[in-house]
């Protein structure tokens, strides 16, 4: 995922206005083949243990041999952080993509068989990002009924190994209408995933408890957990990113405000900082 699924709003300044409060946080890792390096693994559980991440959505990458993944997740199960397999490729809509969807689908199936229930996936964790393609906003009465086959697929899947569905989702995904149904592509999805992380990347706390709104109004009413997101990467778009402007302790003090302004909704779960490596880099 990346900066790219951002709309740019207009928005207020950045104020604390209530007290914070704790929400749980979680974090995107695409960069897995750092679970193969004894020292790097040591780092990431330190730093978990400083930040009090609760959930991993962890790339799927066959190249690894299934050990590194078990030794890794047994780790993160024992340190009280819930682990998704991170999958996706907006390519995936076209048929095409690499790793395919159904390869990835399959290295789940042979892993989540082959693992103990301690080192098992927990679910699965979409970020397909349709929008991402040339021609999106020009087929989108072919794109959008596709997209719900695929997440139909995919989340049949996941119920068939007993695993949990999420995805994520740009903030602005309300504005998205299937044109063969009407249906609001937020509310859809909400109704079928397990829980949905919205791409609120903005870099002030108002302006990113602004976009939050309508994506947490959503979740409210379809009973469903919402995660909310920070941007740590370089990103061209301007009011997206921390990356420059924070220190790894600068953003905890604005995460926790984002939690205290946020946590009034009932479908309020938690921050996802994208990523890993970013977030470890503010320094």
């Amino acid at each position: 995922m990346g900066c790219s699924s951002s709309r740019i709003a207009n928005t207020s300044s950045d104020t604390n206005k209530t007290t914070p409060t704790t929400a749980p946080l979680a974090t995107w890792i695409w960069n897995t083949t750092f679970i193969q390096d004894e020292t790097e693994v040591s780092r990431f559980f330190s730093f978990a243990q400083e930040q009090d991440l609760q959930r991993a959505y962890l790339h799927v990458n066959a190249d690894i041999p299934n050990h590194y993944f078990e030794s890794f997740i047994q780790q993160c199960n024992a340190s009280g952080i819930v682990v998704e397999a991170l999958m996706g490729n907006p390519r995936w809509i076209l048929g095409d993509g690499t790793p395919s969807l159904q390869s990835n689908l399959e290295w789940v199936r042979q892993y989540q068989g082959n693992a103990s229930t301690d080192t098992r996936f927990t679910g699965l964790h979409m970020d397909i990002e349709l929008w991402a393609l040339d021609d999106w906003q020009s087929n989108l009465e072919t794109y959008v009924p596709a997209w719900k086959d695929l997440v139909n697929n995919i989340t049949s899947f996941g119920e068939s190994l007993g695993m949990t569905v999420a995805a994520d989702l740009p903030f602005w995904t309300y504005t998205i209408i299937d044109p063969t149904t009407g249906d609001k592509m937020d509310a859809w999805m909400l109704n079928k995933l397990d829980s949905v992380t919205f791409m609120t990347y903005r870099n002030t706390v108002d302006e990113l408890i602004d976009v939050a709104e309508k994506p947490l109004a959503a979740g409210d009413l379809a009973g469903k957990p919402v995660w909310l997101a920070v941007e740590t990467r370089a990103c061209t778009e301007p009011k997206v990113s921390f990356k420059g402007l924070v220190t790894v302790s600068n953003l905890s003090t604005k995460l926790h405000s984002i939690r205290g302004n946020c946590s009034a909704h009932a479908s309020f779960s938690g921050i996802a900082v994208h990523d890993y490596t970013g977030w470890l880099e503010l320094g």
